[in-house]
């Protein structure tokens, strides 16, 4: 996938805006908003509306829709929300119970207590477990895509369109925050040495059902004298919050950002980068 130049980008984040913020933009730049969201974007493309405004507006977007989503917790209120969970062992994979429990208890509720009592009054022990794995996944994933999202580096995207979570230094990315898995053939060391043989790794070894070929921003956690307690790393908002600092300041995207993976023998090309969070 090409690196797009700053006219298609700006396009693009325009495709990931609601309506009804495509019609505030309108009105910030002095156009008339017309009844179609696709006409509004298509005047904003041909009359104009700065890099800098359109980003501005996104971000401020964001930044309230993304916490009235938390039910107004901060981010470090979401983290000690996350402590709680003691153990994340899945019952089963994820699959046939996830559209039920997402629905009715993951993201019904934000705060842990509340979420807990709703599930322990309705579901079954291993169904617990499993609502449970899925909450913390959801909230700690979440944890970490808002702070990527907040970072003066980034434009967040403010409606779900696949393969695009934010904009990175210009350029669209799909977020993925992820383990060092078991079966991946070298240690930390290595991957951390050569992080695009393990983002090729992540392309070919990706479930059938979640294929993409999208840029992506693999975000590791790792615990390397613990590495089945990697999980808790993604609630450690001190750790999440230096390591993403530095890493989005410090790294660009560039030409050499891309990969090609192989898929069902299929040849594709993309973006990739990759963000370690490791504990010592």
């Amino acid at each position: 996938m090409p690196i797009y130049d700053a006219v298609t980008v700006r396009h693009r984040k325009l495709k990931t805006m609601k309506a009804e913020h495509i019609r505030e933009l309108c009105k910030i730049a002095g156009i008339k908003p017309l009844s179609r969201r696709s006409d509004n974007v298509k005047l904003l493309m041909e009359k104009g509306i700065d890099d800098c405004t359109l980003d501005q507006v996104i971000r401020d977007v964001y930044l309230r829709e993304s916490a009235q989503r938390r039910g107004g917790l901060t981010l470090a209120e979401l983290a000690h929300e996350l402590e709680q969970v003691q153990e994340y062992q899945w019952p089963c994979q994820q699959g046939q119970l996830d559209s039920y429990i997402q629905r009715n208890y993951t993201r019904a509720y934000v705060r842990f207590t509340e979420f807990k009592d709703a599930v322990q009054t309705g579901l079954p022990s291993e169904a617990i477990r499993y609502a449970t794995c899925s909450w913390y996944n959801t909230w700690s994933t979440h944890l970490i895509e808002a702070y990527i999202s907040q970072h003066p580096t980034v434009v967040p995207t403010l409606k779900d369109v696949a393969g695009v979570d934010v904009f990175f230094k210009g350029q669209a990315f799909d977020v993925k925050v992820t383990v060092l898995p078991e079966d991946y053939p070298d240690d930390i060391d290595d991957a951390q040495a050569n992080p695009l043989d393990l983002a090729v790794w992540y392309f070919e070894n990706q479930s059938a059902l979640r294929f993409g070929a999208d840029n992506r921003m693999f975000i590791v956690v790792h615990n390397r004298s613990k590495p089945g307690e990697s999980w808790k790393l993604k609630r450690d908002i001190s750790l999440v919050a230096a390591t993403l600092d530095t890493a989005l300041t410090r790294e660009e995207v560039t030409e050499s950002d891309e990969i090609i993976f192989s898929y069902n023998n299929e040849s594709h090309s993309t973006l990739a980068k990759v963000i370690f969070i490791v504990r010592e």
